[in-house]
């Protein structure tokens, strides 16, 4: 008895953290905590969450595509310029190459090879969005990454089209 009463709390936990939708070949997922938004292709399942609400990983059945998203209270006011910084010198001292970035006052992109010879794809937002967990409007720094084999760089394309929305609904 117990044991199905704490299988349907967690059941109710996972609903409450995420919502995810379908449309033509994309699921749309929300993340309740923070409010943001991730339209990606149905051939990624979400193979994680995190502990405390704040985003999931995904991936294709062979592993060969992953997405990851999250987001986090922007406590410190940090900048895009911040971010920028913060990032070039992480990817660098990991071994990433950069061959494209972006910057404006809203958000930043990195992309570039990893180390394993992965493209990856990097989007990170400063932004006000309304979080359906906190009931009020929150100041956010939200990330989705993307990495892919070179052989599936079409379908990275696709998957990069649809992180121009993001966080915010498309």
């Amino acid at each position: 008895m117990w044991r199905k009463v704490a299988l349907i709390i967690v059941a109710l936990i996972a609903v409450t953290f995420s919502t995810a939708q379908t449309y033509g070949g994309y699921s749309l997922y929300q993340n309740y905590r923070f409010g943001y938004y991730l339209r990606y292709p149905n051939y990624l399942d979400i193979t994680s969450q995190s502990g405390n609400g704040d985003g999931v990983a995904m991936h294709s059945y062979d592993k060969s595509i992953s997405i990851s998203v999250g987001a986090m209270f922007n406590l410190f006011n940090d900048s895009t310029y911040n971010l920028m910084s913060e990032n070039v010198s992480s990817y660098r001292s990991k071994g990433y190459s950069i061959t494209y970035s972006y910057i404006n006052d809203d958000y930043i992109v990195l992309s570039g090879y990893t180390p394993s010879g992965k493209i990856y794809y990097l989007k990170e937002v400063v932004c006000t969005i309304y979080s359906p967990g906190y009931e009020e409007y929150v100041e956010i720094i939200a990330s989705a990454y993307m990495e892919c084999s070179l052989k599936d760089k079409s379908k990275g394309d696709d998957i990069i089209k649809q992180f121009k929305y993001f966080p915010f609904k498309p």
